[in-house]
């Protein structure tokens, strides 16, 4: 700072990560879950377009294959949040599974039964809509079908 120019310029400091590094922490498996469930929150509350969910999976899923972004697989805000949910549950999913930390246990629901949940959930995350939109609950159901038989 030895101008007055910069002095002028000068807002504070910031921190700065090394992307080439990485951190070893140990973290619960109910984590594992809560992000799961902010990616639900996200799915359901900010995404506007629930039918480019798959394709923005699939996007991830190429990101993650290839180790690079390319044109193709550009990511805007909401998706490089997601990116970012998305590959951390995978990291800390694989971690758990490899140590034996998760059981697999059967778990059974009618279609109605997964779209009165679906509807439900819909309404506590906002109880002044009463009218909730049923081809959005549709949707998501068919999301989490696929995602369940895959």
């Amino acid at each position: 700072m030895d101008t007055e120019k910069n002095q002028e310029n000068y807002i504070g400091k910031a921190l700065e990560y090394d992307y080439t590094k990485n951190v070893t922490i140990e973290v619960n498996t109910a984590y594992i879950e809560a992000l799961q469930r902010i990616t639900r929150y996200f799915i359901m509350n900010i995404i506007e377009d629930v039918d480019k969910v798959p394709v923005m999976f699939d996007k991830f899923n190429k990101i993650i294959k290839d180790k690079k972004i390319t044109k193709e697989t550009e990511l805007n805000e909401i998706d490089r949040m997601m990116y970012t949910l998305y590959t951390l549950t995978l990291d800390l999913r694989g971690k758990a599974e490899s140590l034996g930390y998760v059981t697999e246990v059967k778990k059974e629901s009618s279609k109605e039964d997964m779209l009165t949940n679906l509807d439900s959930l819909m309404k506590k995350i906002d109880p002044n809509n009463s009218d909730v939109d049923m081809k959005r609950v549709e949707q998501l159901y068919g999301m989490l079908k696929s995602s369940q038989s895959s």
